[in-house]
């Protein structure tokens, strides 16, 4: 299933995108996630958290 992207914003200076996961059939396993994006940097954070899990991602968008 393709991932979809619930709400994003800007705020000062970072694209913020916001969404939910349900994940596979008949498995409790749904999670929400956040990815902020820097406008001048490029940094990335990424979290998501579901029952009994979370996940923190550090990272940045690259020119090609």
């Amino acid at each position: 299933p393709d991932t979809v992207i619930e709400r994003s914003e800007r705020v000062d200076g970072k694209l913020m995108l916001q969404g939910a996961e349900d994940g596979y059939a008949n498995l409790k396993d749904g999670l929400g996630w956040n990815l902020t994006i820097s406008e001048e940097t490029g940094q990335v954070v990424l979290t998501a958290s579901g029952d009994q899990v979370a996940f923190v991602v550090f990272g940045a968008c690259l020119p090609l």
